[in-house]
């Protein structure tokens, strides 16, 4: 009885969500060869009506290989892996940069959401740009500022969640690249009317008494 055994010749599977690197465009290629010879059990002659051959020296190799791109890197700076970023818009709007940072061989950076997890969320707000596939190295611009007029000081937090190219790689191997923006900002109580109307009538009494005093020095 002839028995098969072919499970070497499919190549193992990986569970792309378990690969370390992002996986690029290129197919798995598979490659098998194999090698074998053939000789007579009788080498003077063939008697009977049914030849035998006995199959020797049967061999075989397979490799396999993949290409990949490691996974998007989002920075708020360019030459330092940077992941959080505190700013006080106190004194107006504040503009500020995320960049794509790695190598030739970092895929590019694809969409962007934006969540605020904490603080006073309602009284700022942020400009958020509309971008396709950053490539690495280059970088978008982002504008935060109070949108507030009540008196206070205010903070929140947010999390922006970069992703990698969805053109490219298996779906389970993507991964979402987190920042944290902190941001702070306050605005001075502004004096009610009848505050102004106090300060006048000072001032008013203060003129009046250096008019007064200046009368009295004349005619001394």
């Amino acid at each position: 009885m002839l028995k098969v055994d072919s499970s070497w010749f499919s190549p193992t599977s990986v569970a792309a969500g378990n690969l370390n690197a992002y996986v690029g465009t290129t197919t798995l290629a598979s490659t098998l060869t194999m090698t074998n010879s053939v000789s007579l059990v009788n080498a003077l002659k063939v008697t009977n009506a049914k030849a035998a051959l006995d199959v020797t020296g049967l061999a075989g190799s397979q490799s396999l290989g993949y290409s990949y791109l490691n996974h998007a890197n989002a920075s708020f700076t360019l030459n330092a892996d940077t992941n959080t970023l505190t700013q006080d818009v106190s004194d107006g709007g504040h503009d500020f940069s995320v960049f794509n940072i790695g190598t030739a061989d970092t895929t590019k950076m694809a969409s962007v959401s934006v969540n605020c997890f904490s603080g006073n969320c309602a009284a700022f707000k942020l400009s958020l740009p509309s971008y396709q596939d950053l490539a690495v190295g280059e970088n978008i611009d982002f504008g935060a500022w109070l949108d507030t007029d009540k008196a206070g000081i205010y903070k929140a937090s947010f999390a922006f969640e970069f992703s990698d190219d969805s053109a490219v790689g298996a779906t389970a191997s993507r991964r979402q690249n987190s920042l944290l923006f902190n941001v702070t900002g306050a605005v001075a109580a502004i004096p009610e009317p009848a505050t102004y109307a106090l300060l006048l009538v000072g001032l008013g009494l203060m003129g009046t008494m250096a008019r007064r005093r200046q009368q009295k020095d004349s005619t001394d």
